[in-house]
């Protein structure tokens, strides 16, 4: 049995994402920051009551959303905020 790994691969996507980040104007960077949290938070939020599930309907994640009054995050999107304060403090 064949086992492909794409492991090999990651040198070059990472050298290639700092190459682009090296380039990219800094206030155009930090910009692109506060829809990745509100992304990142609305994804965790919908999907924390389905984690370990391994397929989820839309309407299942629809109906779970409608239940809530209020929309909570998880460590997920608590990690992804401490991110955020690291790298825009260093930008």
């Amino acid at each position: 049995m064949l086992i492909f790994s794409y492991a090999y691969l990651l040198p070059t996507f990472r050298t290639a994402a700092v190459a682009y980040l090296q380039l990219m104007d800094k206030q155009l960077l930090k910009s692109k920051f506060p829809g990745a949290l509100v992304g990142t938070g609305l994804g965790d939020s919908l999907g924390a009551p389905f984690e370990g599930s391994p397929i989820v309907s839309p309407e299942e994640i629809e109906k779970a959303a409608d239940k809530q009054e209020l929309l909570t995050y998880t460590d997920d999107t608590h990690m992804m905020i401490g991110e955020k304060n690291w790298k825009t403090e260093r930008i």
